[in-house]
């Protein structure tokens, strides 16, 4: 006995891609679609149901038998076919389907919640919405972010690339990436020619520091918390969730909804964005206590992170009396600085057992500011002159 037809399409072998509609009808031992001179009967033993299409909207039937043959419709009524489900397999595949397309609902309901609150003004709820948009992103594309960003700030600033000043940071950077919390990208690091003292990082891995910086610090213990921070910001997505903002709630629904394309144009037009980043407080708050503990793991000692933020702290101080701090300041513009945050890492410093056992990070920072000002010195001079960063102390 025939059931009642449903609406169907299929892409029948020889049309090149060509798609043809008619009915679907079910018996109890087959599929058939039927379309002017084409048709094809698919054994239900053996058929293959599954979602596809925009958001998943149509079935899709293919059997192994037939190759050639992919038969779609978008009557979800087929799934409810008596004589389908009449088949174990079959019915098994339909309720997985039901059940996807339930969680897509709910998907679909809570977000519609979300973006009602946040037009209505219920801006508490703005960052749970950048959160859940920012892990519909896949990391590939985070990586694709931001290598289109680093790629741009490459053709407009210098970068080092001498292996003699890379190969020191890089030994830092593998220990700091196997106790940092998550399974985070494949982080690399790219030394920037810029007096400024900065660090920037990009989604998908990418860490960009400051020849500045390199020379700023007393430390290795002081880089290692840098570098250590600005992992943290990549596996907490900071920066992924700071472009999701910019872009807007039209941008965040495509990103739930399962098109993270859109974001890729987002930074191509809008690649600057990285380097002017400036991180909320909170954001920092939360870099700061997940760098601390990827320090503690990898054994080496936290207390530079504070060195180095104190350090800065009191170069804003000296800035407010009128003194020349423009590269320090830089620090300040994307990294927000306040006594607080350095009074909660001295708090955990006083919680924690008793501090001991650390090792060295095995970087020999003189040898490497040395080979730094070595190639600056060679490089060709702008128009306006690099300003020095006078080497600092080392902690006692």
């Amino acid at each position: 006995m025939l059931s009642t037809p449903y609406q169907g399409n299929a892409f029948p072998p020889g049309l090149d891609g060509e798609s043809v509609s008619g009915p679907i009808t079910v018996t109890p031992e087959a599929l058939t679609f039927v379309a002017r001179a084409h048709a094809v009967t698919m054994p239900l033993d053996g058929l293959i149901v599954t979602a596809g299409g925009f958001n998943d909207q149509l079935l899709i039937f293919r059997h192994p038998s037939l190759p050639g043959w992919t038969v779609s419709s978008p009557d979800r009524a087929l799934l409810d076919d008596p004589t389908l489900l009449a088949r174990p397999a079959i019915a098994s595949q339909a309720g997985r389907i039901k059940h996807a397309a339930r969680g897509f609902l709910i998907k679909i309901l809570g977000l519609a919640a979300l973006l009602i609150a946040a037009l209505v003004g219920l801006t508490a709820l703005k960052e749970p919405l950048v959160t859940a948009t920012a892990r519909q992103i896949p990391l590939e594309w985070e990586e694709r972010i931001g290598a289109i960003a680093l790629q741009q700030w490459h053709q407009s600033s210098t970068f080092c690339t001498e292996p003699r000043l890379l190969a020191p940071l890089t030994p830092l950077l593998a220990t700091l990436a196997e106790t940092s919390p998550g399974q985070g990208p494949p982080f690399t690091i790219h030394l920037l020619k810029d007096p400024r003292i900065n660090a920037f990082a990009l989604p998908g891995g990418p860490i960009v520091i400051t020849t500045g910086l390199v020379l700023a610090v007393s430390s290795g213990p002081e880089l290692a918390g840098v570098v250590a921070h600005e992992m943290a910001h990549i596996t907490l997505r900071h920066a992924t969730r700071q472009l999701i903002t910019k872009a807007g709630l039209g941008l965040m629904l495509q990103v739930i909804l399962g098109d993270s394309s859109p974001l890729a144009t987002v930074v191509t037009e809008n690649a600057a964005f990285f380097w002017t980043l400036k991180n909320s407080r909170n954001y920092e708050r939360q870099a700061d206590n997940q760098a601390w503990d990827t320090l503690i793991r990898a054994r080496i000692d936290p207390r530079g992170m504070i060195d180095f933020f104190s350090f800065l702290l009191q170069t804003e101080g000296k800035a407010e009396a009128g003194e020349t701090t423009e590269q320090a300041l830089n620090f300040f513009s994307t990294h927000p600085l306040t006594s607080e945050r350095i009074a909660a890492l001295k708090s955990r410093l006083r919680d924690q057992d008793e501090p001991g056992g650390y090792i060295d990070p095995g970087l020999d920072l003189g040898a490497l500011q040395a080979d730094i000002r070595l190639w600056l010195a060679a490089e060709t001079t702008a128009a306006q002159p690099l300003r020095p960063v006078a080497a600092r102390p080392a902690r006692q």
